[in-house]
């Protein structure tokens, strides 16, 4: 971030002083462990460096003389705290039709850098395929039934020291379909694995409850079921499937796939 300070405004140079604005010298080392000093046009600016470390404080003097009543000279130091950006940045959480989701306003604020939370404020008339309110500590968004998108706006404010910036951030819900299993079995033969075409819907939570009479596995990339029956296994192996939408709360189901060996 770049500070930039007035220093024939802000300096002091008594009630009948003037300060001679082609006196202003930096002083110290133009590079600090932090960031940078610099002066032009009667401004001393400081520019802290990309990875400077939260927390800590950095120094610029700067000699400063008067035109009159006497040709004095003094040195004045002045500090920077460097402090965590404010950068607020587009959210996108989950969402099923019909469902509500719920969200904490700080997992909301967690990537938007140094706020003031007190700050945060739905903006009004911002939702879209929903509605939106707030509720304690969370954020709550209910999707409308026949919702194909949805999303709702906040506004934020920095908490750095004497900034004043708000920013408005957009949240966009991901919708979802309601969990729906596939229920359709099949057969193979013994000690031989058998792959179900896609049995759930990838984008969902999709989990092997139990399996009776060998292994089963989800692939996360396609929804497709790996069933491997144990050896010897002959007879009906039934797996249990769960599938729930990746919101808060979350919706689930939970079928049985029956694989003849």
């Amino acid at each position: 971030g770049v500070h930039t300070v007035d220093i024939l405004a802000s300096a002091d140079p008594g009630a009948e002083g003037t300060i001679d604005p082609d006196s202003l010298v930096l002083k110290s080392s133009g590079n600090t462990p932090n960031g940078v000093c610099s002066i032009a046009g009667g401004d001393l600016t400081f520019t802290a460096n990309a990875d400077a470390s939260v927390g800590s404080v950095d120094t610029c003097v700067v000699e400063i003389c008067e035109e009159k009543p006497a040709d004095a000279c003094k040195e004045a130091v002045y500090t920077f705290e460097i402090h965590e950006a404010f950068a607020p940045k587009n959210d996108t959480i989950d969402g099923a039709r019909g469902k509500s989701s719920v969200v904490s306003i700080q997992d909301l604020l967690s990537n938007d850098g140094n706020v003031d939370d007190t700050t945060f404020k739905l903006v009004p008339g911002s939702a879209t395929g929903g509605a939106v309110r707030i509720d304690g500590t969370n954020v709550i968004f209910d999707t409308d039934a026949t919702a194909t998108s949805a999303a709702f706006e906040y506004e934020i404010c920095s908490g750095i020291p004497g900034d004043t910036t708000c920013e408005t951030v957009t949240v966009t819900v991901r919708i979802h379909d309601e969990p729906n299993i596939d229920t359709t079995g099949a057969w193979t033969k013994e000690n031989t694995p058998v792959k179900l075409p896609t049995v759930v819907d990838p984008l969902l939570v999709n989990t092997v409850v139990s399996v009776d009479g060998g292994t089963a596995t989800i692939d996360p990339n396609t929804g497709e079921l790996l069933v491997t029956p144990a050896p010897g296994k002959l007879g009906d192996l039934p797996v249990v499937i769960e599938s729930c939408t990746p919101t808060t709360p979350a919706a689930c189901s939970q079928e049985t796939i029956v694989v003849v060996v």
